[in-house]
């Protein structure tokens, strides 16, 4: 490539490039010299590197290089067309010297329209003409006068592309070959009239060749210094509003000014705001819009209206003071004033607010802020309803799809709560923790727009969603309650509290809005929960046995353990109306503790002429195994009632059991290595597996009675039955049959294989003595 082709001039323009951050007093840059600023923008010279040339004139040179390829080819074709038609044009050196020049003309035209390489299509151009010209001149053959007509017109094409110097030098070169070849040495002859007329040739040739440079050359030169002037005072211009919005940008405030229409005409600050209407910029925030509008109406000054400022998708928190402006006459101007940011104290400010009131992960109001409204009785009087909703097996969901799932459908349950849309009621959203939330209902609400609304709630929150493309969704129980008229607000949350626990023992997945029923139901297990340690203080538990028979000697074999509440409000109370309450009470281990000791102090001397003497069954849920220190509990009271651990068998429910089998292991070995036997109650209710089998090795089961109530309708219950029983015998472990109603029953499960029996057609519950009475059964 040829040093130097394009004028280096254009490579030594200043570099006056705005820095990243905009400033309002581009705009007006733009406005003085839009399509001069787009020309005179700084690009980059593939061929060389990062070259900064004026993008006009770089343009221009690309149009000349089209132009020229463009003719040169056409004038090329018409020649070879013609020189075919008449027969003068061969195959010869000439015809490749034409292939290489026209696949040179190409490369050129490519690269001008790619805008690609400046310098080498500017030298293609001019270098590829005359290199196929002068062969043709120097030659003599077909079309040698046409050839050096066309050399002498080549300086115009160096004019347009390359600087003046080279420019001369070329064309100083192309008249002393002129001169030379046709004017001294006569190689090139031309005659006219008779006469040689070749030195009058060449100094015409001279002549045209000089004009056509000169006439390119020169208004390059002049086109080009116009350019370097215009560009340095506009980028003067720039750099000298650049520094005063540099001075602005390190300043504290930013300026302002505004026209009498409220157009911005001029604003050094973050973006670009001339040209728009200030009212247009601010919107209200903290609630000075008011005072703001107040002051702009009388043309009054203001002083830090606080605001939200918006500039190209940028939301700036600003405060903002200003005086207004008159002219000579006293007529109003406009305003200048000043706009401080306060978006990082503003921000900060939201998130400690958001932090002490909002849940990070779902927007809706915290525990805290839930709380701070129980406690001050801010809705005691208004009418509404609450809404409480509990995730169903969100536990389950989190550990089988991860954390970052189960925040997913948190988030979701969050903006389903926070966007749900009801005419005429206000609804505040909040995460009371874990997979609980709560909504408080303001407003004029029926039972049965409460049950629509909830319903439609619970509908959004169980939609599918995807993530990490994954489908997941989830079910929530809610429970609904209607404010009654003057009722405190505690109370209305524990009725919706007690609905969702009716919605969870349905199943999930449902809404429930509680009845008088329901109501009378709650109130007796609240009664019930929290009634229980003081029964347990006061003796008003009582313990009963229930006779275990032998099935084939039908001798006892043991007695279970059941407790009995004497309530003062309720009366007699057995088992099933009160322990699921004891269960989800906090006083439930207390109560299991009081129970073994009583069975113990009263079964200890109970048939002691039986051989071994008579086995005590006491019931206990998993979770009362599983709390802290139950095995040591249980050698306390062992030892305070001088019971034989070799007599106590301890009762778990399988449904209770659920994924704790991991953590019964353990304790099972050491009640195991007391002599404490241990029997899994309730096997076959549907929730048997034999996962709890293999796992446990339990010393017995307990078939449901379920499998025995159709003794009479068919062979199924004898095949399951047998099933079982044998299970039990390849296992070892001992087999009882639990809810014996009939003879029939006794003898099916006799038949099965089960060593023991106990059901009300045995005996029912009575107390030790009356049990001691009776140590067989006879049918």
């Amino acid at each position: 490539m040829m040093p130097g082709l394009v004028d280096d001039r254009l490579n030594q323009v200043p570099d006056f490039s705005i820095p990243d951050k905009e400033f309002a007093n581009q705009d007006m840059l733009e406005a003085a010299g839009e399509e001069f600023i787009q020309m005179a923008a700084l690009n980059k010279d593939s061929s060389r590197g990062a070259v900064p040339a004026p993008g006009g004139y770089r343009a221009l040179q690309r149009r000349t290089v089209v132009f020229a390829s463009l003719t040169a080819l056409f004038v090329m074709a018409v020649t070879i067309g013609a020189m075919s038609v008449s027969g003068d044009y061969g195959l010869n050196a000439g015809t490749y010297l034409d292939i290489v020049t026209a696949l040179v003309l190409l490369s050129a035209l490519y690269l001008a329209i790619r805008d690609m390489h400046t310098n080498l299509r500017a030298f293609l151009v001019c270098i590829i003409l005359p290199l196929n010209l002068f062969p043709m001149v120097v030659l003599d053959g077909q079309g040698a006068w046409l050839a050096l007509l066309l050399l002498s017109a080549t300086p115009l094409v160096w004019g347009a592309l390359t600087r003046p110097v080279i420019c001369a030098a070329y064309t100083g070169g192309l008249v002393l070959f002129l001169f030379a070849y046709v004017g001294v040495s006569g190689a090139f002859q031309i005659h006219a009239a008779g006469e040689d007329q070749s030195a009058v040739t060449a100094v015409i040739l001279s002549v045209l060749s000089v004009a056509l440079a000169v006439a390119s050359s020169v208004p390059q030169h002049l086109m080009k210094t116009a350019y370097s002037k215009l560009e340095k005072a506009l980028l003067d211009e720039a750099s000298q509003r650049d520094r005063h919005a540099h001075y602005a940008s390190m300043a504290s405030d930013w300026h302002f000014e505004i026209g009498p229409d409220g157009e911005v005409i001029d604003f050094f600050g973050y973006a670009d705001a001339v040209g728009r209407n200030w009212e247009d910029l601010l919107s209200d925030w903290a609630g000075d819009g008011f005072e703001f509008r107040k002051a702009v109406s009388r043309n009054q000054a203001f002083r830090d209206i606080k605001a939200s400022l918006k500039i190209k998708d940028q939301l700036r928190y600003v405060e903002v003071s200003a005086d207004p402006v008159t002219d000579r006459q006293g007529r109003f101007c406009g305003y200048r004033g000043t706009v401080r940011d306060v978006t990082e104290r503003a921000t900060a400010e939201r998130q400690l607010r958001m932090m002490a009131s909002s849940d990070l992960l779902t927007g809706l109001g915290n525990r805290h802020a839930f709380d701070r409204i129980l406690k001050s009785g801010e809705s005691e009087c208004r009418p509404g309803a609450i809404l409480y909703i509990d995730l169903d097996k969100f536990k389950d969901l989190n550990d089988r799809h991860g954390h970052s799932a189960g925040d997913e459908i948190l988030r979701h349950v969050g903006h389903q709560i926070s966007s749900a849309d009801w005419p005429g009621i206000s609804v505040q959203g909040f995460r009371l923790g874990g997979d609980e939330f709560c909504c408080i209902v303001e407003g004029v609400i029926d039972r049965q727009s409460l049950q629509e609304l909830s319903e439609s709630l619970a509908l959004k929150i169980g939609a599918s969603i995807l993530n990490a493309g994954a489908e997941l969704s989830i079910t929530a129980s809610m429970g609904s309650a209607l404010r009654l008229e003057n009722e405190p607000f505690q109370d209305t949350l524990e009725r919706a509290d007690m609905a969702v626990y009716e919605a969870k023992a349905r199943g999930g997945g449902s809404v429930v809005i509680p009845d008088d029923e329901m109501v009378c139901a709650f109130e007796r297990k609240s009664a019930l929960r929290r009634d229980l340690l003081s029964a347990i203080a006061n003796r008003d538990i009582e313990v009963v046995f229930q006779a275990i028979f032998q099935a084939k000697s039908r001798k006892l074999a043991g007695v279970e353990a059941l407790a009995r509440w004497n309530h003062p409000k309720f009366g007699l109370l057995a088992p099933a109306d009160f322990m699921e309450s004891a269960r989800n009470s906090r006083d439930i281990i207390a109560f299991g503790q009081h129970v073994l000791e009583m069975a113990c102090l009263q079964a200890v001397n109970l048939c002691p002429g039986t051989q071994g003497g008579v086995q005590l069954h006491v019931n206990f849920c998993a979770t009362e195994v599983l709390s802290p220190g139950f095995s040591a509990s249980v050698v306390r009271i062992l030892c305070r009632t001088g019971f034989p651990a070799q007599r106590l068998t301890i009762e778990i429910p399988e449904v209770s059991i659920g994924g704790n089998i991991g953590a019964l292991k353990p304790v099972f070995e050491e009640l195991r290595g007391l002599g404490v036997k241990l029997v899994l109650d309730g096997f076959g209710s549907g929730h048997a597996s034999l996962t709890h089998l293999g796992e446990l090795k339990p010393d017995g089961i307990k078939v449901n009675r379920s499998l025995l109530e159709q003794g009479d309708a068919g062979q199924v219950p004898y095949a399951m039955a047998g099933l079982i029983s044998g299970l039990s015998r390849t296992l070892g472990i001992e087999l009882t049959a639990v809810g014996i109603e009939s003879e029939e029953q006794a003898r099916l499960a006799a038949f099965a294989g089960c060593s023991s029996l106990q059901g009300f057609y045995l005996g029912r519950p009575k107390p030790t003595i009356a049990v001691a009475t009776g140590v067989e059964w006879s049918a």
